[in-house]
């Protein structure tokens, strides 16, 4: 699992994420750094979901919550273990391959 920071020069992104077995560590994501980690996948039951937030240039906090990772059907997954998410000012972004993003989520302020 990716999560990359493409918000602006000198902000950094927050990022909280967490599934039901595993409580990872809050981090502060500098800008252009990518957070990765790596976990088993259990059929039907995995799912990670991520709190990000950052604060704007207007000093308001910028945030969302989303699944990250999750498995629906033993047939599908949103992507094996290698998800990238990339956060940018516009909203956040999901990539299967690292290319390619497509805007998934947009921000909640």
């Amino acid at each position: 699992m990716y999560i990359e920071n493409a918000l602006y020069p000198g902000t950094p992104l927050n990022v909280h994420c967490k599934s039901k077995d595993e409580n990872l560590p809050q981090l502060n994501i500098p800008y252009t750094k990518i957070y990765y980690w790596e976990f088993e996948t259990n059929w039907f039951t995995t799912l990670y979901w991520c709190s990000i937030w950052w604060r704007d240039g207007h000093g308001k906090w910028v945030h969302k919550t989303f699944d990250a990772y999750k498995i629906k059907f033993a047939v599908w997954v949103m992507c094996e273990t290698s998800c990238y998410w990339t956060a940018r000012p516009d909203g956040i972004y999901f990539a299967y391959d690292g290319h390619h993003p497509k805007l998934i989520y947009n921000w909640e302020y």
